[in-house]
């Protein structure tokens, strides 16, 4: 698990797993807000839980989460480059954009 000080609502989890000659190596985001929040959340929103943290994040908290998962995004490339590389296999291979609303590439 990653996490950061300064969004303390968001965590990143890194998994690493065998996957028969493969390595199947994932991060995902989750967004865990307290008590309050989620309720706070839910009153204004009327439990459309696709708009339920629209309000949460200003710009520069956008930013903030965007540079956030970009920076974990490239140092776990980073490593398994590094893995494979020490193994003798060929990185190119790595599939390398992620899914999701940030843009992380």
């Amino acid at each position: 698990m990653v996490t950061n000080e300064g969004l303390s609502d968001y965590r990143m989890y890194v998994s690493a797993r065998d996957y028969g000659n493969n390595l199947d190596v994932s991060w995902y985001l989750t967004c865990e807000p307290g008590f309050f929040k989620r309720s706070f959340s839910g009153l204004l929103t009327k439990g459309a839980s696709d708009k339920a943290l629209s309000f949460a994040l200003d710009l520069f908290k956008q930013q903030d989460l965007r540079a956030y998962v970009t920076v974990v995004h490239h140092c776990l490339l980073k490593a398994v480059e590094l893995l494979m590389t020490g193994l003798g296999q060929d990185a190119s291979k790595i599939e390398r954009k992620s899914r999701g609303f940030l843009g992380v590439s």
